[in-house]
């Protein structure tokens, strides 16, 4: 059986016991996690597409080791301008082991479904409201000054 993931914006082919490099995620060596964007599987005779994605199929993976790549060097170079960029980058990656390919009805879904669901969670106390006493606010009295008025049209007005 086999399934093909999408994560870090890349899709992989993976199966039971595969080890795989992929971009980092937020996890530490030995942390078991579960990819749930599976695009398809394959048990030899059934193929489940998704679209995008398959409902309840999810792929176990446990991290086995978490570093950095190999260092490339990144060259800019531009002629007849005496312009030369040379830069180094070591991308992040995190190695997981694939435990197993999880798909609705199979041996490991139905146990955790038949775990009991929790209790209801207890009800909250009511608290009093107190009503807080509010004050009426005052309008605020305009700081403009009164428009001047220039000779000229005064004069004109009198006349």
């Amino acid at each position: 059986m086999y399934a093909i993931i999408k994560t870090g914006g890349k899709q992989y082919k993976v199966s039971k016991g595969d080890s795989i490099r992929v971009e980092s995620l937020q996890a530490e060596v030995g942390q078991s996690i579960e990819l749930d964007q599976v695009l398809m599987t394959s048990d030899g005779s059934k193929v489940l597409l998704g679209s995008p994605f398959l409902d309840g199929v999810k792929v176990k993976a446990s991290v086995v080791s978490v570093g950095r790549e190999k260092k490339i060097t990144v060259i800019k170079f531009r002629r007849r301008k005496d312009s030369r960029l040379k830069q180094g980058h070591r991308q992040y990656y995190t190695e997981l082991k694939i435990d197993d390919i999880l798909t609705p009805g199979s041996k490991q879904e139905k146990t955790k479904e038949s775990k009991p669901k929790k209790a209801a969670p207890p009800k909250k106390k009511e608290e009093k409201v107190v009503a807080k006493k509010t004050t009426k606010a005052t309008p605020k009295k305009s700081t403009a000054s009164p428009k001047k008025v220039s000779k000229s049209t005064a004069s004109k007005k009198e006349e």
